[in-house]
């Protein structure tokens, strides 16, 4: 007898699947089966990364025929809307550039890791860069400072731009799939945008944790898992770090007048060679932090890449 059953499932299918959009009605023919749990001490155990997603089976198709649309989805639907523009996108990529980069590219911008061969994702693996492939806090604040320099020129009123970075911000993580360290970059820009607008001074660890809260609330499991736990350490000690340097001592005003009077060839020098050590010093106080955690769950240290 037919039995109804409800919840998550993830779909694999052995080819090219063509015509599916977000919040279609399929009718699939696959098989069922429970995720596979970790059979070693120490291994990765992707059933329990699964469950943290409200996902506890998986459905396996050999074909891509084995999956037809029995009804499609809303036009009016936001999921449809995002759906078609993500796959739009990720077309104009791999139409604009060759084969060997398209799939790296809409793994940077759009999160579609599954887009490029495992033989580019090794060395990211080897030399512990992985999260480069990631869409993360970096990415958002790549699309910030965009917007944000383009609204310095004057080319649109301060307040306006503002609203602008706060609807492209928002405009993009859904794009880039709205994952849990996107989620936490995204409130920490409207957050601070928002007490921009209204001419406030923003306290960096309140967004932060306004951001853990709508992190938290849309999937309260993130709390045990790798990817946001990192995400949070990595941005509170950048919050940290740049706390200590407004604490600096300005400078004895003899020495102020003594750099002003030297060459601007010496100058630059001096600046790139303190922007570099403060920079170095940055990345080391975040893999630092993030030892232990990253020892403990990957077993893996790279200590060229921190």
């Amino acid at each position: 007898d037919w039995k109804p059953a409800a919840g998550r499932s993830e779909l694999y299918v052995d080819g090219h699947l063509l015509g599916v959009q977000a919040g279609d009605r399929l009718l699939i023919f696959a098989q069922f089966s429970a995720p596979m749990p970790a059979l070693n001490p120490g291994q990765f155990d992707f059933a329990h990364h699964l469950r943290a997603e409200r996902v506890l089976s998986q459905l396996s198709a050999n074909y891509p025929d084995c999956v037809s649309v029995l009804q499609a989805g809303s036009v009016w639907q936001p999921r449809n809307w995002i759906d078609r523009v993500r796959g739009r996108t990720n077309r104009v990529l791999w139409r604009s550039l060759n084969h060997e980069r398209s799939g790296l590219a809409a793994a940077l911008m759009l999160g579609m890791r599954e887009q490029v061969v495992a033989e580019r994702t090794d060395p990211f693996m080897e030399t512990g860069a992985m999260h480069l492939l990631a869409i993360s806090g970096l990415h958002v604040g790549i699309v910030v400072s965009v917007i944000l320099l383009v609204v310095r020129l004057g080319w649109f009123p301060r307040r306006a731009g503002l609203l602008c970075v706060v609807v492209l911000t928002v405009g993009y993580a859904l794009l880039a799939d709205a994952q849990p360290p996107v989620i936490r970059a995204t409130v920490l820009v409207c957050v601070s945008c928002l007490t921009a607008f209204f001419w406030r001074r923003s306290f960096s660890l309140g967004a932060l944790a306004v951001a853990a809260m709508v992190v938290l609330w849309i999937n309260p499991a993130d709390l045990f898992r790798t990817g946001p736990q990192l995400s949070f350490i990595a941005a509170a000690t950048l919050m940290w770090f740049f706390s200590r340097l407004r604490e600096r001592p300005s400078p004895d005003p003899l020495k102020r007048l003594i750099d002003q009077s030297r060459s601007w060839p010496d100058r630059a020098v001096r600046g790139i060679a303190r922007w570099g050590w403060d920079l170095t010093l940055l990345s080391f106080c975040v893999w630092l932090i993030a030892f232990p955690l990253v020892a403990s769950r990957f077993h893996v240290v790279a200590l060229t890449a921190p």
